[in-house]
C-alpha cells in the first residue's frame, strides 16, 4: 500500500523532488543482487572463499575446492538468484 502511494505520488502529482524520489524507488531492487554476489564472492572465491580456506585448512593443501569465477559457478550463483523461494 505505501508503495502504491508513493508512485501514485510520484506519477501523477507535482511532488517536490521528484527526480529524487524516481531515483530512490530503485535502490531496493539493486541492493540485494549486490550483497548477494559479494556473499558468494566471500564464500566461493578461491584465494579468499571461507569455503576454500576451510576445506584447504580442513585437507592441509592448496587445492582449490570452489571458483565462483567459472561459468559453472556463475550459472549456480545467477540460478539461486532468480530462483523463486517458496513462502513458509
Amino acid at each position: 500500500m505505501v508503495g502504491t502511494t508513493l508512485a501514485w505520488m510520484n506519477e501523477r502529482t507535482n511532488t517536490p523532488f521528484k527526480t529524487l524520489f524516481f531515483a530512490l524507488a530503485i535502490i531496493p531492487l539493486v541492493i540485494p543482487g549486490i550483497l548477494f554476489t559479494v556473499s558468494w564472492i566471500m564464500l566461493a572465491s578461491p584465494k579468499i572463499g571461507l569455503i576454500n580456506l576451510a576445506l584447504q585448512k580442513l585437507t592441509d593443501s592448496d587445492v582449490v575446492f570452489v571458483n565462483i569465477y567459472t561459468m559453472a559457478g556463475m550459472i549456480f550463483v545467477d540460478g539461486l538468484h532468480i530462483r523463486p523461494w517458496p513462502s513458509c
